[in-house]
């Protein structure tokens, strides 16, 4: 039996069109899966999330939601897009989402803290926040 010719695309299996993962890709998924389950990274996101959503709701702000993606409620698109692109200078990501995605008057943004946001960066984001909605007349 001959060796196979090493110059075919067929060498580069994870980049030719399969029906099955590559060993590395289902190792990887499979060690973000066993991090995924651990209780003390489960407890650390809705930590980072409750404190993100009482903050935000001191400040005067209507969050909504019960999973750890909290929609930050501003009504109309102008202001939606205008918090958003404040948030930006700051180094804050929170996508405004506006019609047609979601019905009209009911624009938001998108916080979606994880379990690595350190306090810190939630304080920053709580910052952020509080600043932006200042400038753009929110709060």
């Amino acid at each position: 039996m001959s060796k196979p010719d090493r110059t075919s695309s067929h060498a580069a299996r994870s980049f030719v069109f399969s029906t099955g993962l590559a060993p590395p890709s289902a190792a990887a998924a499979n060690e973000a899966l066993t991090i995924a389950r651990s209780a003390e990274r489960r407890e650390r996101l809705w930590d980072a999330v409750e404190r993100l959503r009482s903050g935000l709701a001191e400040m005067g702000y209507t969050v909504r939601g019960s999973t750890q993606i909290l929609p930050v409620m501003v009504g109309d698109r102008e202001g939606a897009m205008a918090l958003d692109a404040a948030l930006r200078e700051r180094g804050v990501v929170a996508p405004g989402i506006r019609p047609p995605t979601v019905p009209e008057g009911t624009s938001r943004l998108r916080v979606a803290p994880t379990a690595t946001h350190t306090d810190a960066e939630l304080d920053r984001c709580l910052d952020a926040f509080r600043a932006a909605g200042a400038e753009v007349g929110l709060l």
